[in-house]
């Protein structure tokens, strides 16, 4: 953002989704997504950029037009179909679970011909 920022006010970022499961009965999800949300609005807002989005888990109605309004959009529950549609239109996808044990994510995106960037750490190290 900060480089996007020096470029003019006509630079337009490609849209961030940030999605992955998430269970709303556990306190740790939910602070969790409360504070990564309330720093990218942060961030979003010092360059005068539109806020993030958090789309329900439980609606996949209207998501294209979110996207193209949103800087930043939270999926915190993905479906195996919105997995799908976002393997689809992704241009690269990042896999940040430290310690994972194995990761089946960066396979499907690996399948689905997409660049992984991924944390040096578990099952990412020796799939990736």
């Amino acid at each position: 953002l900060e480089h996007a920022s020096k470029k003019g006010k006509n630079y337009i970022l490609p849209p961030l989704i940030v999605a992955g499961g998430y269970d709303p009965l556990n306190v740790e999800n939910v602070e969790h997504l409360a504070e990564l949300r309330r720093l990218a609005d942060e961030i979003l807002d010092r360059h005068n950029l539109p806020p993030s989005v958090v789309l329900s888990p439980m609606s996949d109605d209207g998501r294209d037009n979110v996207f193209e309004n949103a800087s930043i959009t939270f999926m915190p529950s993905v479906s195996n179909e919105g997995r799908s549609s976002l393997l689809q239109c992704a241009s690269v996808w990042c896999y940040t679970p430290h310690r994972e044990h194995f990761g089946i994510v960066p396979l499907e995106a690996m399948d689905a011909g997409l660049p992984v960037v991924a944390i040096n750490s578990g099952g990412p190290m020796e799939t990736i």
